[in-house]
């Protein structure tokens, strides 16, 4: 978003200190803020939507640099083996999805779910390459969470994972690796 705004206005001084400003300040660097206010951010972006220009959505959109997201959960012999053999497959989830960037919390969530008899704690790690944002939405949540100070992400309904491997980390507790698949996966486009 930043080098896109750079370019259109590279001559307007006023609107270079207002986005170096924005460069310097990440806590300010929303679309959906600039979208409500009343400036060149809001014209760009009304503009863009009205007209429909997706490749100029793409170029007005921010994200923030995330590698790895955390989740855990419970889940059912039955369903962790459908798991287990499906390393290399694809996994959708059919609910949003929370996830967290704090690796210790969510890890003692998941040893929380232990003292359930028939169910088996799974500690899931999902890896978010830049390259593969695509259509993918997802969303930082933490200004919203009921807990100060958690950083935590919701993943849409139907997002599209990668299952990268299944470990055993002790005896009832599963490590899972996904990976955010993008519109490019050979796998992903063959389905469609």
């Amino acid at each position: 978003m930043i080098d896109f705004c750079r370019e259109l206005y590279d001559d307007n001084l006023s609107k270079v200190v207002f986005i170096n400003e924005l460069e310097c300040n990440p806590e300010n660097r929303s679309s959906i803020y600039f979208y409500t206010v009343e400036h060149f951010l809001y014209r760009i972006l009304n503009r863009t939507l009205r007209l429909q220009e997706i490749d100029k959505l793409y170029h007005l959109r921010y994200y923030k640099s995330v590698s790895f997201l955390y989740r855990g959960q419970g889940i059912q012999r039955e369903e962790f083996e459908k798991l287990q053999h499906s390393v290399g497959g694809l996994l959708s989830f059919n609910a949003i999805l929370s996830t967290s960037t704090n690796y210790a919390v969510t890890h003692m969530y998941a040893e929380t779910i232990l003292s359930a008899t028939d169910t088996l704690a799974v500690f899931i790690e999902i890896d978010v390459k830049v390259e593969n944002l695509g259509n993918n939405i997802f969303s930082d949540i933490g200004h919203l969470a009921h807990f100060t100070g958690e950083t935590k992400y919701l993943f849409s309904m139907g997002t599209i994972f990668r299952i990268t491997s299944v470990e055993q980390e002790s005896n009832r507790i599963y490590y899972v690796k996904l990976m955010l698949t993008n519109d490019h996966d050979e796998q992903l486009t063959y389905l469609k």
